[in-house]
């Protein structure tokens, strides 16, 4: 079978990011995208279950996200959240 893994997206970015992190941990997973800006939280009858892993921007999740998603990993069946770090911005010389 293969691995589903769900990419939570809130900001331009982040499913780069996310997408890199998943190809390197799982390189034959299902990569799915829910974007929040465009469709909101998931649903009360989203499928959790059939996503083995939560890719989620770690700035993100230590904001407004950890409210919704802490009520929610308490589920059965809730994939495990899988931080994606914030990238170090490039310090270009003057």
């Amino acid at each position: 079978m293969t691995e589903r893994v769900l990419i939570i997206r809130h900001a331009s970015g982040l499913v780069n990011r996310a997408r890199r992190v998943a190809i390197e941990r799982w390189p034959d997973a299902k990569l799915e995208v829910h974007d929040l800006s465009a469709y909101g939280k998931p649903p009360v009858d989203f499928r959790w279950d059939r996503y083995s892993n939560l890719l989620i921007d770690d700035e993100y999740l230590r904001r407004e996200g950890l409210l919704w998603l802490s009520e929610l990993r308490t589920r059965p069946g809730f994939p495990k959240i899988v931080r994606v770090p914030v990238e170090a911005k490039k310090h270009t010389p003057p």
